[in-house]
């Protein structure tokens, strides 16, 4: 008489629930993310500001230039804009030591 009407709104409400809380999840995931992406780049084009970009090896001055001149891209997408094309690994391997490089350089 009407629960059937009842559980079925139930039903519905928990589902709409569930897919509001997965999709704020997601959100925030991305979000974060971003923001994580957005401040490890900001740190390198520092990092790298503080180099003799013209002086450094031919491997490592193409990644350097590629994040001055891509400063929001992902690894993969600076790879994806080398020539040739890069990696993402060998991307992040070389941003890794043009970073050692910063830390190790004297603070002019």
């Amino acid at each position: 008489m009407g629960a059937e009407v009842a559980v079925l709104s139930l039903d519905e409400a928990t589902v709409v629930a569930r897919m509001l809380e997965e999709a704020n999840r997601l959100t925030n995931c991305d979000r974060a993310n971003l923001e994580r992406a957005s401040s490890a780049a900001h740190r390198q084009r520092e990092a790298i500001a503080g180099l003799d970009v013209a002086g450094l090896p031919v491997a490592l001055r193409d990644v350097a230039q590629l994040r001055l001149r891509h400063p929001s891209s992902s690894f993969a997408e600076l790879g994806q804009r080398g020539h040739p094309p890069l990696t993402k690994s060998t991307v992040a391997r070389r941003m890794r030591t043009l970073m050692q490089l910063a830390a190790e350089a004297p603070d002019v």
